[in-house]
């Protein structure tokens, strides 16, 4: 069981990293968004809500988002509930 939640969890993260370059984020500062050590500008917080479904909630903790997320891949793919 913990093999098979570790790969949702590295699946819902590579989504992640995925919608983050492709909102214009370089690799470098994705790597430091997901491990916590920097957080979206205020108005980007809000894109990314509105356009990938990212609460704005999640970034106080987004490894816990990630792994604790009951969105379905649908939902962090498309950014729509």
């Amino acid at each position: 069981m913990k093999g098979s939640l570790d790969t949702i969890f590295n699946m819902k993260r590579e989504k992640l990293i995925t919608n983050l370059l492709d909102f214009g984020y370089s690799k470098y500062s994705v790597e430091k968004l997901l491990q916590g050590k920097i957080k979206p500008v205020a108005d980007k917080l809000y894109l990314l809500k509105d356009e990938y479904g990212i609460p704005v909630e999640a970034w106080r903790d987004i490894k816990k988002f990630i792994k604790n997320s009951n969105s379905s891949k649908a939902e962090l793919s498309s950014g729509k509930k």
